[in-house]
């Protein structure tokens, strides 16, 4: 009982991705010991059952994801790509653990298969080890590393530009044994990692003629794995699933089904993913922790509104579980809050205060790329802190900026950041505005009030203003769930739509 209670208190939160769920979790790695003791991502198939036998996959990150955020994890390889949802064609569990440093030591192997079949109904016929960069210590490791016994327990390995100067190379001969087969893939243009793998693929194929090979990717480096794990590269006509699940034990096996079958219907509330998202426009690098929010029966050829989420002060910071805080946004949708029409939600933290309006092009460029959005309906909301960004969409960047949002609504806002040369943009832009602010909250009303008469001076009547009886600055309590409405009876979600541009 006290090892549950340990595990749900190192749980912060499981996404579903049409069903999916990955979980930043906790595993043990000392067999025995029964205690959790490392970050990990855990991966439950679409229809997850506990009476159903799985394929454990066990994934190795590389060394841009080591360390003690369990965020970094999700930068690229398989948690990334199954995050994106990624539906592999046979269902498996998969787990990644995190080392401090470098990629996880193949001497966890044997506490890691102990935990999963404490946990999970493991089909122990199919475990499987990939990684990428220092993923590969413990994948060839699982075979080198650690004993004849745990190499036998694999039924394949997949190494993706594996390092390989910790590998045992007194070892090579345990393959002859474990006959574990290999698929090692490296980048052409990776000169030390193509060495290096091509040397581990001829010395393994001395001990057992061609139980390992090599794809090298032309004009690729070190990086770019995504297209490994979402089974777009392929060789022989078949991608890592399909390659894997040929074996068992290192035995041939009934290959998977070609395509994944179609997802179940999803209903009520919608995805929630962390994740990262570009804020400098045009870098192509993601630099910041993100809430993503993909509304209900989400589909990739549907056009979504756009809502960009400010943060307030005490969100800030590196920890993106902070985000879920009291009465925030993300935290409404995590606690199943359908709102009145489907949007695609990016919240967006910064390390201290809140997101700064710069930020706001990059989010719309990244948004674009990465979903069908609806150009027409762009909102930014935000409370707090947040009012910097919300305020700042309309006034601290460029008026482009300005006249690509449709509606702002602003909660307790701070406002002393704001440009407020500019509010003569607003007579362009002719963004509507509605302020949210709680009747005890003298500076932040007197600052809204401010900002509200300012507006209506250069378009009158474009914003008004919310007056919360009795409320302290903790206004955007009940905002984010409807229960707040303006003059006209609309929460904050239909009046929000009422906007185009």
């Amino acid at each position: 009982m006290c090892r549950k209670i340990l595990a749900l208190s190192f749980l912060f939160i499981s996404v579903r991705m049409n069903a999916q769920q990955l979980i930043n979790d906790k595993i043990d790695i000392i067999a025995g010991s029964g205690v959790y003791k490392i970050n990990a991502v855990i991966y439950l198939p679409r229809n997850y059952s506990s009476g159903t036998s799985y394929p454990l996959v066990i994934y190795a990150h590389g060394v841009a994801q080591a360390g003690s955020d369990i965020s970094k994890m999700y930068v690229t390889g398989l948690p990334r790509v199954l995050q994106n949802g990624y539906i592999p064609p046979f269902d498996f569990i998969m787990i990644a653990p995190q080392h401090g440093s470098f990629g996880p030591d193949p001497a966890w192997l044997p506490g890691i298969l102990e935990d999963a079949n404490s946990r999970w109904k493991i089909d122990n016929s199919r475990i499987y080890v990939t990684g990428n960069s220092a993923g590969g210590w413990m994948a060839y490791g699982s075979q080198m590393n650690v004993s004849t016994t745990v190499a036998q327990k694999i039924a394949a390995i997949v190494p993706v530009s594996g390092a390989t100067q910790d590998i045992n190379k007194n070892n090579f001969s345990w393959f002859a044994t474990s006959k574990t087969p290999v698929w090692a893939i490296v980048g052409e243009l990776d000169p030390s990692y193509r060495d290096q793998n091509i040397y581990m693929v001829n010395e393994i194929n001395k001990q057992v003629a061609n139980l390992a090979f090599l794809t090298i990717r032309p004009g690729e480096g070190h990086g770019n794995w995504d297209p490994i794990y979402n089974g777009t590269l392929s060789a022989n006509g078949k991608n890592i699933w399909s390659w894997m699940y040929q074996f068992t034990k290192g035995a041939s096996s009934t290959p998977p089904p070609a395509s994944p079958p179609p997802p179940p219907p999803t209903s009520g509330a919608g995805q929630l993913i962390n994740d990262k998202i570009d804020v400098v426009a045009g870098s192509g690098v993601y630099n910041t922790n993100a809430v993503i929010y993909l509304p209900p029966n989400y589909s990739t050829s549907t056009s979504y509104p756009l809502v960009i989420y400010c943060h307030g002060s005490q969100e800030a910071g590196s920890d993106i579980n902070r985000l879920y805080a009291s009465g925030t946004l993300p935290q409404i949708l995590k606690g199943g809050y359908v709102p009145s029409f489907n949007f695609i939600m990016v919240a967006a933290q910064r390390s201290s205060y809140s997101i700064d309006p710069n930020w706001l092009t990059a989010i719309i460029e990244e948004s674009q790329k990465r979903w069908n959005i609806n150009l027409s309906r762009i909102y930014v909301i935000g409370h707090d802190a947040g009012g910097w960004g919300v305020y700042g969409s309309q006034m601290n960047v460029d008026q482009t900026l300005a006249n690509t949002i449709a509606a702002i609504a602003v909660t307790s806002g701070v406002t002393q950041d704001v440009n407020k040369n500019n509010f003569g943009w607003f007579s362009t832009s002719k963004t509507p505005v509605w302020a949210i602010v709680g009747s005890s909250d003298v500076t932040y009303r007197e600052q809204n009030s401010y900002m509200v008469n300012e507006i209506n001076k250069r378009v009158p009547n474009l914003a008004s203003i919310t007056v919360r009886s009795g409320i302290g600055h903790n206004a955007w309590s009940e905002v984010y769930n409807g229960m707040v409405k303006n003059s006209a009876g609309k929460n904050i979600w239909e009046w929000l739509y009422q906007f185009t541009n």
